[in-house]
């Protein structure tokens, strides 16, 4: 049978390494929910760009490629008011036909907050117009 001592010891042992190692796991959380609205941020100015990009002649290509990010970004349950989405056409020296850029911008919380993170995710995307 264990001394009284000895129980009481293995509980502040306890106590004491619970702390950092949940630091550690809520820590590892919040940089996974970062890493992986980030990618779902960028996923949607890739395929809001190619929207964009493929629009038929008629089609404004800038309308149409924000219009597909701020409907993807509402779906992905991204707040609607933090939201900026910057279409334009552009174009460029070095290629032959005009330039659909897309800048989104989405301001977003972490899960746990212990460990400092950026406040706002964005990304670029930049696709040549293909019917222009």
């Amino acid at each position: 049978m264990r001394s009284r001592r000895r129980r009481g010891s293995t509980s502040v042992e306890l106590a004491l390494g619970s702390v950092p190692l949940s630091v550690l796991t809520v820590g590892a959380a919040d940089w996974g929910w970062y890493f992986a609205r980030h990618h779902t941020v960028a996923q949607v100015a890739r395929d809001a760009t190619m929207a964009g990009s493929t629009a038929d002649d008629e089609e404004d290509p800038v309308v149409i490629a924000e219009t597909r990010a701020k409907a993807s970004l509402e779906a992905a349950h991204f707040d609607a008011e933090g939201i900026t989405v910057q279409a334009s056409t552009v174009t460029s020296p070095d290629v032959d036909g005009q330039i659909l850029q897309i800048d989104i911008r989405v301001e977003w919380a972490p899960l746990g907050g212990l460990i400092p993170m950026p406040e706002t995710l964005r990304s670029t995307s930049t696709f040549l117009l293909v019917n222009r």
